[in-house]
């Protein structure tokens, strides 16, 4: 209790730090937008694609701009698979699948 106490009166005598100082910058500011917008696009094809399509989906926008296309095409479709089978083969974990049960 007392640390926290004197954590919060020293904060108080520091210097403030604004948001525009500590958000990432250039790469590192397009880099923060594509994991949102992967993780945004996946909870929203989620439901409609499954769990299987809309996995490989977020796993090529985060990949991106790491591999080439076909590269990271087949990582998308190897770590997914894996992530599947563990959890709905060995965990017993359902997740979302299509009516075609992919």
């Amino acid at each position: 209790m007392l640390f926290s106490l004197c954590l919060i009166i020293d904060s108080f005598r520091n210097e403030v730090i604004s948001i525009k100082d500590t958000f990432p910058k250039g790469k590192g500011l397009k880099n923060v937008i594509s994991v949102l917008l992967a993780v945004f696009l996946f909870i929203i094809a989620t439901p409609y694609a499954g769990y299987n399509i809309a996995s490989v989906l977020m796993f090529v926008i985060l990949f991106a701009p790491a591999y080439k296309w076909y590269s990271n095409l087949c990582i998308s479709v190897f770590a997914t698979g894996i992530i599947f089978f563990i959890f709905n083969t060995l965990l017993k974990v359902p997740l979302p699948v299509t009516s075609m049960g992919f």
